[in-house]
């Protein structure tokens, strides 16, 4: 996916022309269509001076690759040290449902990370919803996980 910086429209890879603002992206292209620079005053192939109007592009299959590792790398270690902090203080029954949400939670999170930058405005605010209620029932079994735990530690232990 190309990102277009004159109109901010995603564009799949490969695409020359933004098909909303009519800018080329990330080259300026003369009458014969040959390619130039961003900043050049002229066509480097054959000097014609009717260049189109160049705006600055991303392709963002770099930037989502990146994201993509960077969520694996910092955020995955730490999300597997919580889990198993609270996965200690239940029993052995919640154990495989928390291990289910866990990998529930990692799998939206990589495919939020993947789908984000190529949604439209309504794809993104879909998406946005549907985090905001997977955090609501997200944490519904981690609040009854801890409130067993302290319960757990709040009764008497026998010699």
């Amino acid at each position: 996916m190309i990102r277009c910086g004159g109109c901010g429209r995603f564009w799949p890879a490969g695409t020359v022309w933004c098909g909303r603002c009519r800018a080329t992206l990330g080259v300026r292209l003369c009458e014969d269509g040959h390619p130039s620079a961003r900043d050049a005053r002229v066509c480097t192939t054959c000097g014609s001076k009717r260049l189109s109007k160049a705006v600055p592009s991303l392709n963002l299959r770099p930037v989502t690759a990146l994201a993509t590792v960077v969520v694996l790398v910092l955020l995955l270690p730490a999300a597997l040290s919580v889990l198993g902090h609270v996965a200690s203080l239940v029993g052995e029954a919640v154990r495989p449902a928390l291990c289910v949400l866990f990998a529930w939670l990692v799998s939206s999170v990589l495919a939020t990370v993947v789908l984000w930058p190529v949604l439209g405005p309504r794809g993104r605010s879909l998406l946005s919803d549907a985090w905001a209620i997977t955090f609501r029932l997200a944490l519904f079994p981690f609040r009854l996980a801890w409130l067993m735990a302290d319960r757990k530690r709040a009764l008497p232990r026998g010699k």
